[in-house]
């Protein structure tokens, strides 16, 4: 009975490490899956090493022309408040003609809304003369005795008829030319809208691009995702000023 019990005894502690033994091992297993797959993780993050300096360099030469664009737009917002030479935009004639159209366009309707402005500035101040003119006649007019000036008085009334008339077609003409500035005005802005519009597409797709080299680099739990290590401005901040 004693070696009984010695021997069920000795089979238990046997079954208990066996057990243990399995869970040693399946632990082993797993520390070596994680090794395996920090040494995979180690890889990458050398290859990623390997190209980041040829990444950051293409990120600094896209902030670049990211900056030489929004100074661009800078420089043309400007030039919407003054009448634009169009000589100066020549060179996008050939690299973005839809622009240059638009910027064309504007000049001209700029010379024209000048030119039209200054007409009714001149049409409003001979209609000033000629209203002077009137009331002087009229009070020429006035101030005569009666039959004895019959022939001086409808002259004075003839040449009054004439200059009541050429008034009031002076004034339809300055009518016509201050709604013809209003279409010009309403057109140039509409331009202006459109070549503000152009602009925003045009930065908004470099910094897509932008952001898609920057993308590349910060996947899969990448080690380099912290992208302030390489000194680089992920807030757009490196092309300041433009919008």
């Amino acid at each position: 009975g004693a070696l009984y019990e010695k021997i069920k005894v000795q089979r238990s502690q046997l079954h208990h490490g066996e057990v243990l033994y399995q869970r040693y091992l399946a632990e082993v297993q797993v520390a070596a899956a994680q090794a395996g797959a920090l040494q995979r993780e180690l890889k990458e993050a050398a290859q990623q090493i390997a190209s980041a300096a040829e990444l950051k360099a293409a990120v600094t030469r896209l902030e670049t022309e990211l900056l030489a664009e929004r100074n661009k737009i800078k420089a043309l917002t400007e030039e919407l408040d003054q009448p634009l030479n169009v000589h100066r935009w020549r060179q996008l004639e050939s690299s973005d003609p839809q622009r240059f159209e638009l910027i064309r366009k504007i000049q001209t309707l700029q010379k024209q809304l000048i030119e039209k402005t200054e007409d009714v500035v001149a049409k409003d101040l001979l209609i000033q003369e000629k209203e002077k003119l009137y009331v002087e006649l009229k009070n020429i007019l006035n101030r005569q005795p009666g039959p004895e000036v019959g022939e001086q008085l409808g002259v004075y009334q003839q040449n009054l008829k004439q200059k009541v008339k050429q008034m009031k077609a002076m004034e339809h003409e300055l009518g016509m030319y201050q709604e013809q500035v209003k279409s010009f005005k309403r057109e140039l802005e509409d331009i202006a809208g459109r070549l503000g519009e152009l602009q925003r597409r045009w930065l908004a797709k470099m910094v897509r691009r932008r952001n898609q080299l920057l993308g590349g680099l910060d996947e899969d739990g990448d080690p380099l995702a912290d992208m302030a290590g390489l000194g680089l401005d992920l807030g757009g901040g490196g092309g300041g000023g433009g919008g």
